[in-house]
């Protein structure tokens, strides 16, 4: 088995909060009254328009919101509503990155994502997993994909596995297949190569002196995430336009530790318009050294997505 290069895992969604006087899809103004028409179709009518987004109607009164990268105009994402309030999500929708990338599609009711919906990858727009929701979660058979073809297929009830599973090798060959039941493995067959032999890994952590001293790695892994919890808390800010404007959403910004604990390759998934993508960087980038990851003995560069939302108190 090859040491792997990198590793990818959400870490903790955070949150910080600020007053205002409204919220998200509230305000309107005739100064951005043309800012997206290009992007409406046939027989929509706006509703309401601001500096990131616009809310249409169309002749079958279907109710529209469309979000955007202020800066470049690049749309992020395409929701129906119920109605022009837009406080239920209730038909289909579309997300992509800030550079026009599609991540993800599928259909909302009630505000619960129902039916089939399909991720893709950010960087090359391939389908990275497709399968169906009920009352928002997973439900049947869902498929995962590396490179266009299948990685694994997992069946999920109510959100958890349940039932058969199967993994590929990056040939195709079955590499492992068995039985879930509450979403734990009840039973195995792996299929165990030549020199291949089971490792011990370790994710990084942020790294603080009030952690260092703790020898249980599980307390010492939770004590070092509360440490960064703070450090973000401390650190981060509303940028001021993102406050004049109201804008909120949930910021996705990727970044590695490297082997020596360095935080390294800052990117964006989503980052809701440019302040708040430089006070993000700003705030990655002066992070301290992490404790770098570890598998079979030796240090190994780990990839983290942490998304962080801002949202703005009514």
């Amino acid at each position: 088995m090859k040491i792997f290069n990198s590793v990818t895992v959400i870490l903790l969604l955070l949150s910080t909060t600020i007053s205002a006087q409204k919220s998200n899809f509230t305000d309107s103004s005739k100064q951005f009254e043309n800012r997206y028409t290009d992007y409406l179709k046939e027989g929509e009518k706006i509703k309401k328009s601001w500096y990131h987004y616009v809310i249409t109607e169309t002749e079958d009164k279907e109710y529209f919101a469309r979000v955007f990268y202020p800066e470049t105009r690049q749309i992020i994402s395409l929701v129906q509503y119920k109605s022009s309030k837009c406080k239920v999500k209730n038909g289909y929708a579309m997300y992509w990155t800030d550079e026009g990338t599609l991540t993800s599609e599928g259909n909302y009711k009630d505000n619960q994502r129902v039916g089939r919906w399909s991720t893709y990858s950010r960087k090359t727009g391939n389908l990275t997993s497709e399968g169906s929701y009920k009352n928002n979660k997973r439900s049947e058979i869902w498929i995962n994909f590396k490179n266009n073809n299948p990685s694994s297929s997992y069946v999920y009830f109510n959100g958890k596995k349940e039932g058969e599973f199967i993994q590929f090798d990056s040939l195709g060959a079955v590499s492992n297949k068995g039985i879930y039941k509450n979403d734990t493995i009840y039973s195995q067959t792996k299929i165990v190569k030549p020199m291949e032999v089971d490792s011990t890994e370790q994710m990084p952590m942020f790294k603080s002196e009030k952690c260092e001293d703790i020898s249980n790695y599980q307390e010492q892994k939770k004590c070092a995430e509360g440490e960064m919890l703070k450090y973000i808390y401390k650190n981060l800010k509303y940028p001021d336009i993102a406050r004049k404007f109201r804008i909120e959403g949930k910021a996705i910004v990727q970044f590695t530790i490297d082997k020596n604990g360095d935080v390294i390759d800052i990117e964006f998934i989503r980052s809701i318009c440019q302040e708040i993508k430089n006070i993000c960087t700003e705030l990655i980038e002066g992070m301290p050294k992490w404790t770098p990851g570890v598998q079979r003995g030796m240090n190994v560069k780990v990839r983290y997505t942490l998304p962080i939302s801002f949202k703005l108190e009514k």
